[in-house]
């Protein structure tokens, strides 16, 4: 794969992640919801993508799935922690 595509690919899914992190918090705060409850299923969300990460790292050939993987986790829960500073 062209590594320029390889990158653009991953920063798109980082800002993907970043989005949907900082919708629940938004979303959550519009609607006057609990914003533990939304964090929480965050929380949940990131916990099911790690324990995703071990069945598909025991196959050596999807190095490339894992990065996406946790690019998307790291882009979720820097959008859900910029959503909390925001309230500070």
């Amino acid at each position: 794969m062209n590594p320029w595509r390889k990158y653009s690919l991953f920063l798109i899914i980082l800002l993907t992640g970043f989005l949907i992190g900082g919708a629940i918090g938004t979303i959550n705060g519009a609607l006057s919801l609990m914003d533990p409850v939304g964090a929480f299923f965050v929380v949940l969300i990131l916990e099911f993508l790690v324990r995703l990460r071990q069945p598909i790292s025991s196959y050596g050939e999807f190095d490339f799935v894992l990065s996406l993987i946790d690019l998307a986790r790291i882009g979720m829960l820097y959008g859900l922690l910029m959503e909390g500073f925001k309230l500070l």
